[in-house]
């Protein structure tokens, strides 16, 4: 195929998973504000089975992605839902949010690989399910413009993947046909999914934790596997 622009997810694609510990954190005081008497265990495998079943909530092709975050909370505990306080319910958002801006970090192989991509030429983009003002410190911090050619967040979009227009838009931006872009993502749902629909080739990065049952055309463990794919894209249509 004719590369014409690679795009990635952002969160535990470009960067590590945030330390559990911090949900942890944020998650005694949830418990507590709200007088909710249920283990930390409990809540932390209820959070993870409402993240499974987040279909069941229709939150629509666009949300942002505090909404998200909250609807995830009152999933995960709507056998409670009489204890929940919605301000306690806000500042666990926030204290996510914040500790997202300060303890997240870049993949030890990102600038590695970002630097064998720009050097074929290639324009690098941003596709994020994230709301402004989660990810413009983190773009801030660690000087993203340098590397990417478009940063393009679901709040300016107005469209959160595996929504269509999300993808054409930054297509859009960067000039170029759904068909020339590789998307790699994590998401099998969000990424894998959402890109193939519109016709992008599609890299799937696999966490520890995930399955790799993927509709992918190609899977990865490690972001230093990414220029030896596209070379492979590219020959094969050579």
């Amino acid at each position: 195929m004719t590369i014409g622009a690679i795009l990635f997810d952002f969160g535990e694609t470009l960067f590590k998973p945030l330390p559990q510990k911090f949900q942890i954190k944020n998650a005694l005081i949830l418990l507590a504000e709200c007088g909710i008497e249920i283990t930390l265990d409990c809540f932390l495998n209820l959070y993870e089975n409402a993240v499974r079943r987040k279909d069941e909530l229709n939150l629509g092709e666009f949300y942002l992605h505090r909404e998200w975050v909250a609807a995830m909370v009152r999933l995960s505990l709507r056998e409670h839902t009489d204890h929940l306080v919605a301000s306690a319910v806000a500042r666990y958002v926030e204290n996510q949010r914040r500790a997202v801006i300060v303890h997240l970090k870049p993949r030890p192989d990102l600038s590695q690989t970002l630097v064998q991509i720009q050097q074929r030429g290639y324009p690098i983009g941003i596709v994020s399910n994230i709301d402004n003002d989660w990810i413009d410190p983190l773009v801030e911090a660690y000087g993203l413009t340098d590397w990417f050619d478009l940063i393009l967040t679901s709040e300016t979009a107005k469209s959160c993947k595996p929504d269509s227009k999300i993808f054409l838009d930054a297509c859009r931006h960067l000039e170029v046909e759904p068909e020339a872009c590789v998307f790699i993502g994590d998401s099998e749902y969000n990424d894998v999914q959402g890109a193939r629909a519109i016709g992008m080739k599609t890299i799937r990065y696999l966490n520890p934790s995930a399955t790799s049952n993927t509709q992918a055309d190609e899977s990865i463990t490690n972001l230093t596997e990414i220029p030896d794919v596209l070379e492979r894209f590219r020959l094969t249509s050579a």
